[in-house]
């Protein structure tokens, strides 16, 4: 029947992994059997709570980071409008007293008022860049009145550089 050696060798090599395959089998087959699946679900269930905990606490230091962030804005701003506001009530005082004023006649009130518009432009258009020469042309008023008003507005704190909303 085994004449052939070369027919031997075939047949003990495939006696060989025949048997291998039978062992890894079951060896597999013990493993499965050896494994406990609850606990192997329980410890999953715990690993994907873990990672579920942790981006939402990383949710909310950004959340923490960015309310900072807006508090801090909104600080500023507010500090800066109530700059605004003392200076707006200074010159509301300032004009209210000269309304008050009874030796002052009617036309020194309203030229007032009219300087305080003025005023505003003026120092708008000066930030702007414009030259005395310009504004005077440009408010029609003399180039002197227009240095006097920049040079009063610069003096008494009224500069609007100053005064801008962020």
């Amino acid at each position: 029947m085994f004449n052939n050696p070369l027919q031997m060798i075939l047949i003990g090599l495939g006696m060989l992994v025949t048997g291998f395959v039978v062992l890894r089998g079951g060896r597999k087959l013990q493993q499965s059997r050896g494994r406990n699946l609850l606990n192997e679900s329980k410890q999953e269930i715990i690993r994907t709570e873990q990672t579920v905990e942790s981006r939402v606490q990383k949710m909310e230091v950004r959340l923490l980071e960015y309310q900072r962030e807006v508090e801090g804005q909104v600080s500023t701003k507010m500090a800066t409008l109530q700059q605004l506001v003392l200076s707006a009530e200074t010159q509301i005082s300032r004009l209210e007293e000269l309304l008050k004023s009874k030796d002052q006649p009617a036309d020194l009130v309203q030229k007032e008022v009219r300087n305080s518009r003025q005023f505003m432009v003026i120092s708008q258009l000066d930030s702007a860049g414009f030259s005395t020469k310009e504004i005077a042309c440009m408010v029609k008023a003399s180039p002197e009145e227009v240095e006097a008003l920049i040079q009063g507005g610069k003096e008494s704190g009224n500069d609007p550089d100053n005064n801008q909303v962020a």
